[in-house]
């Protein structure tokens, strides 16, 4: 063989070798592709499935949003800020400057590629490596949407291939123009504003259509690093230096930082103009314009905390009903409901007049310019100054005796026992111990007025595994705790145990008393136009006592007693026999305020002079089922719905099913300022009742209506009916008691008339004033936030309070009265009987003859058979016969009761009118006389400037006068006349004492 042929042999022997290898290589290298390949895939595999289903097409759903609560008009009140403070905005309405100066910093090349932009990861990896570290990010806008929206901040190749996972699916489902909506509306820019509306407003105080070009390359900047490209940058005060630019102050949860500009925003921005230029979006000449902005002079800090337009008492109840309308109407689970509201980006339009809210706020925070200066409580104390009840127990500690000069909680040896094992065991007053909490009582201060303030010391923070309740309720500290715990143990010097302030909170402010509550209502569509729920007016969620039930005293009796009782067959005209009632144990109860008892008087006259007793007999007579039914249709009782009425079923015990609750208003719990409002407000809208409502509507974030709150309404009583009860508290306030007198608008109570009530609980410890007008109806609640706490004024407190807030509500109003239907018919009558006028009604010198209203169908029709005419002997002063002597018989009217009344049976009291009570017959023999009653000459009414009350008391008790009006008798038999009949006791009008308003009454003296 030849050299040539071998080395041919060995080249084709070497080819094949090499030809081998190739193979093998490439084989080898497609195996490891091919692992590489399944490796990858398992990896991209592991990292999808777990991923949640999803909706590229409602991408915006899933972001957190602002909400925001609008009066009816649109006028913006609150915005409910989520946690993500956001506010969507339509591509369009975003400025194109700002959305190419994005495009040109975060994505180049967005509108081309497909969600993931190889060309851009291959030159990150590349600047990466050669700078040794993360200097470029190659997230397209549609990746950082996918992660801004569905993903987390992990650091992890999974989180990477779930990104672009979702990004092709986004790009495979919407527009360019859609993604780049949905950026930028969802990126963080800082300082709390997610997205560019928000971004617009917190750095330049405008609207994101006003921003120039540098403004937008400023924020479009700020999305690299919101930490460190801001625009400016939040200092404590005392960190400031003189090197720093101050924009302004700015709050957050309270607290004042000062906002001091950025220059690193600077650099950022022109970098972001230069690309703007480059890539084609602006020209050189406004690259050059931008430049030359003042940009430090246009960042205007936007406000972190706004200022709320309103207190939070109205939007509070606002939030607390859409949450609870969403769950109960809507279908919405409690939490969905909660997330809905705070993040959904919903509309709710409220009902509130917002002019008035700001008013009635105005008129609390002068409280005292406004319903009286001074002080208005009045409590007892114990030696040591503390604050105590009818009891003694202790209500409010004096500061110095629960604290000491440090704000540390104080506890003396005789509170406190030192275990054998260290324990340390706490029984004192101090703290009220439940299973759950340990809270510590509150203490108080004075103001420089001399009224009360109440300081919260909130909660004993200790953890469970440090304490335990003992049987008796003393609290056991362990030992454990107390060897570490630092500021809880025995003072140095001292015998005393000392828990440091860090162990509870403390309210140094304190809470002013005495408190008060408004509610105000348009009752022909039950909106709530104002509520105000304390004097203190800052702050979120603070109590709203509007919302609290309290006792209600009289507010209750047109309520629960005198409306039903006008459904059902009573009128206005109805007498009621102000005696003496006895109670079921043969007590002599209730009593009424001023100790008089006035006899016969009608319905109306039991409402304007506030009587007790005829309450009471009124819901006797009428039933306290009957009643409840009312309450019920009224909205007090609230039929499967939570109220603060406690029915028998509740409570078999203690329950508000009694004559003292529905007659009253001493009630279990009491009645909420809003409920008596929304009660009211039943028959001031003719007898239909409309629950009170703080919204109209609600919408979602794509003005979707979600909450219709359309009214249902629910038929109390027939507008005629409504009517009646309507002027009986019209006249209540003309012409009932002074106190109610100061509910009036006007003078006259005639120009735009009020309707009400006032109410007094014991000693003063609420004083209320309910009432309406042809336009609103409004309550107003007076009282300290213990009760434990007195007034030291009655309830024209509460009624001048109401006259103020109504003149504002009214003050563009034109005059109107109650409008009156057409079947009402007026007849004069007699008050005692409640008929028409007899022959002797108008001997009785009490003004008993009135005009009087009535539904058509129940006006009187026969004559009043109360007044009677009768002879007397006047020797004897008894009924006379026919054996007494002519010349000593007198005609006189007597009242006579269909039960004639017993002094003995009520501990010797007597009723006013017992002095009209006919006498016994004369012991002179013979038949009982009949009294003429035509052609009689009668004694005339003297004149009333004669008649002077020397007497200014108040008798506890009545006592009999003697006879009444009389009238002289003709001799027919020629016998000389008689002398002139004594004069008659006389019936003043005037008020018993000038200084004591309550004592408006009619009443008589002997002349």
């Amino acid at each position: 063989m030849s050299n040539k042929k071998k080395n041919s042999n060995k080249a084709t022997k070497g080819h094949k070798k090499k030809g081998g290898f190739l193979k093998g290589f490439f084989l080898s290298l497609t195996v490891l592709a091919l692992m590489a390949a399944g490796i990858a895939g398992g990896l991209v595999y592991a990292s999808i499935k777990d991923l949640p289903s999803f909706n590229p097409k409602e991408i915006l759903e899933e972001l957190n949003l602002n909400s925001y609560i609008y009066d009816e008009s649109g006028t913006l009140i609150e915005k409910i800020r989520a946690e993500e403070n956001r506010t969507i905005v339509p591509l369009e309405n975003i400025p194109k400057d700002l959305q190419n100066a994005i495009v040109a910093i975060e994505d180049e090349r967005f509108w081309d590629h497909h969600g993931i932009d190889l060309r851009s990861i291959t030159g990150s990896l590349l600047e990466n490596i050669k700078a040794g570290s993360v200097v470029r990010g190659a997230s397209t806008i549609t990746q950082q949407l996918a992660k801004n929206v569905y993903l987390s901040n992990e650091v992890h190749i999974t989180r990477k291939i779930k990104e672009a996972y979702i990004a092709l699916q986004l790009e495979n489902s919407l527009s360019k123009e859609a993604i780049l909506e949905a950026y930028l509306n969802s990126v963080y820019f800082g300082q709390g504003a997610y997205g560019v509306h928000e971004a617009s407003e917190t750095y330049f105080s405008k609207d994101i259509s006003e921003l120039t070009l540098a403004e937008s390359a400023v924020i479009a900047g700020v999305t690299n690093s919101p930490s460190n490209l801001s625009p400016y940058i939040l200092v404590r005060p005392e960190n400031l230096t003189s090197e720093n630019r101050i924009l302004g102050d700015v709050t957050i949860l309270g607290e004042v930082y000062t906002a001091v500009f950025n220059e690193k925003s600077l650099d950022r921005q022109r970098l972001i103009l230069s690309e703007m230029r480059e890539q084609g979006y602006i020209s050189a000449a406004d690259y050059d314009s931008a430049i030359s902005e003042d940009i430090s002079a246009a960042v205007i800090p936007g406000k972190q905390d706004e200022e709320a337009m309103i207190s939070s008492y109205f939007v509070d109840y606002v939030k607390n009903q859409v949450v609870e309308d969403l769950v109960n109407r809507a279908g919405y689970t409690e939490e969905s409901a909660h997330r809905e509201l705070y993040t959904g980006g919903v509309k709710v339009y409220s009902t509130v007049d917002i002019e008035l809210q700001r008013g009635v706020e105005e008129i609390y925070q002068n409280f005292g310019s406004y319903v009286s200066s001074g002080k208005l409580s009045s409590w007892s104390s114990d030696p040591s100054g503390n604050i105590v009840s009818e009891n003694g127990n202790i209500v409010y500690y004096r500061k110095n005796n629960i604290l000491d000069e440090n704000g540390n909680l104080l506890f003396s040896p005789d509170e406190f026992d030192v275990s054998s094992s260290g324990d340390i065991v706490i029984d004192s007053p101090k703290l009220i111990v439940s299973s759950d909490s340990i809270d510590i009582r509150d203490y108080y201060s004075l103001g420089p007025d001399g009224n009360l303030l109440t300081h919260s010391l909130g909660k004993l923070s200790l953890s469970k595994d440090n304490y335990s309740i003992e049987d008796d309720g003393a609290v056991r500290i362990s030992s454990g705790f107390l060897n570490e715990a630092v500021n809880f143990n025995m003072s140095s010097g001292s015998s005393q145990l000392v828990v440091g302030n860090s162990y509870f909170s403390n309210d140094e402010v304190g809470v002013l008393q005495p408190q008060a509550a408004t509610v105000v209502l348009e009752q022909s569509s039950g909106k709530i136009a104002a509520i105000v729920g304390g004097r203190n007016m800052s702050g979120q969620k603070i109590l709203n006592r509007a919302l609290l039930p309290r006792q209600v005293g009289s507010v209750m009796k047109p309520l629960g007693a005198y409306l039903p009782a006008l459904d059902n067959g009573y009128t206005a005209a109805t007498p009621v026999d102000d005696i003496p009632y006895l109670n079921e144990k043969g007590d002599i109860w209730p009593n009424n305020y001023d100790s008089r008892y006035r006899g016969l008087i009608s319905l109306r006259e039991s409402v304007e002079l506030s009587v007790n007793t005829n309450a009471v007999k009124t819901v006797e007579d009428i039933g306290v089922k009957t009643s409840m039914k009312y309450l019920e249709r009224m909205g007090i009782i609230k039929s499967g719905a939570k109220d603060s009425f406690v029915t028998r079923q509740e409570d078999r015990e203690h329950n508000d099913e009694n004559l003292a609750a529905l007659g009253l208003g001493g009630l279990s719990k009491g009645i909420s300022p809003l409920d008596i409002a929304g009660a009211y407000a039943s028959i001031a809208n003719e007898g239909t009742y409309i629950k009170p409502r703080s919204y109209v509507k609600v919408e979602d974030r794509n003005g979707n209506v979600i909450l219709d709150n359309t009214p249902s309404k629910t038929k109390v009583v027939s507008p005629e009916t409504a009517f009646i009860m309507t002027d009986v508290l019209r006249t209540t306030v003309s012409d009932g008691l002074s106190i109610a007198k100061k509910a009036r608008i006007d003078s006259g109570n005639s120009g735009i008339p009020v309707a009400g009530k006032t109410g007094t609980t014991n000693d003063n410890a609420d004083v209320w004033f309910a009432g309406y007008t042809p336009y609103y109806t409004g309550s107003v609640w007076i009282g300290n936030d213990s009760q434990s706490v007195v007034l030291s004024q009655d309830s024209g407190m509460a009624a001048q309070l109401f006259s103020s807030v109504m003149k504002l509500a009214h003050k563009n109003l034109p005059d109107r009265g109650f409008e009156r239907p057409s079947n009402i018919v007026e007849r004069e009558i007699c008050t005692v009987s409640g008929k028409l006028v007899g022959e002797v009604c108008d001997r009785d010198h009490r003004h008993v003859i009135r005009k009087e209203l009535f539904v058509r169908g129940t006006e009187p029709i026969s004559k009043c058979d109360a007044h009677v005419l009768l002879k007397v002997d006047l020797s004897t002063g008894k009924l006379a016969t026919s054996g007494c002597p002519s010349l000593l018989v007198m005609n006189r009217f007597f009242i006579k009761r269909s039960v004639p009344y017993d002094p003995e049976k009520y501990n010797g009291l007597y009723p006013e009118d017992y002095m009209y009570a006919p006498p016994e017959v004369c012991h002179h023999r013979g038949s009982a006389l009949e009294s003429d009653t035509e052609d009689e000459p009668r004694v005339p009414d003297r004149p009333r400037e004669d008649r002077i009350d020397t007497d200014t008391s108040v008798p506890e008790t009545v006592a009999p006068a003697p006879v009444p009006d009389e009238e002289y008798v003709p001799n027919t038999e020629g016998e000389p006349p008689a002398e002139d009949p004594p004069l008659e006791d006389e019936f003043l009008e005037e008020p018993l004492n000038p200084d004591q308003p309550d004592s408006d009454f009619i009443r008589y003296r002997r002349n």
